[in-house]
């Protein structure tokens, strides 16, 4: 079994299982800067970037942004348990690289659990609508996201037989 798989098929599953993988290859991006802040502050960057064409997505009862994470400071999702932690699909990796470092973003795709979904009989019907809302909506927020890393022409994207190749 690969540990690369097509993105769009992990969003069914609720663990992130694989490297999500598209027509161009691995889910990589890469950039090499010269510190270990540089990397924190060029990778902070990217994260904000991130968040910002997420949430442009407005569903019901939710915000895109949720598929970056979840909590988030000074929002509330009334569909999610009040106790709900999603990390970040995006992963983030700084390494050595010679005499700087590696920054790399990766995509670990999957679902929600449906154990994060509260299950208050009064509000069903409202939180099923959001359930079908993020289900619906999910790629293209993802592709949004993808779309703005490789277009950000400091980042290298990786692929499927360079992965130890980051320049």
């Amino acid at each position: 079994q690969s540990v690369l798989e097509d993105w769009t098929r992990c969003l069914d599953r609720e663990w992130p299982a694989a490297l999500g993988q598209d027509e161009q290859g691995a889910l990589i991006w890469a950039k090499r800067v010269d510190s270990w802040m540089e990397a924190i502050n060029e990778l902070g960057a990217i994260r904000k970037r991130m968040r910002r064409v997420a949430k442009d997505f407005l569903g019901p009862g939710i915000k895109g942004s949720v598929l970056l994470g979840y909590p988030m400071a000074g929002y509330s999702c009334r569909a999610l348990k009040q106790d709900a932690r999603i990390p970040n699909q995006m992963r983030f990796k700084v390494l050595p690289n010679g005499r700087g470092c590696t920054c790399l973003v990766f995509h670990m795709p999957c679902a929600i659990p449906d154990s994060l979904w509260e299950q208050d009989r009064r509000r069903e019907e409202a939180i099923m609508r959001t359930k079908e809302w993020v289900k619906e909506n999910q790629k293209q927020i993802w592709y949004a996201v993808h779309r703005v890393l490789d277009a950000d022409a400091s980042l290298h994207r990786i692929g499927k037989n360079d992965a130890g190749n980051a320049r």
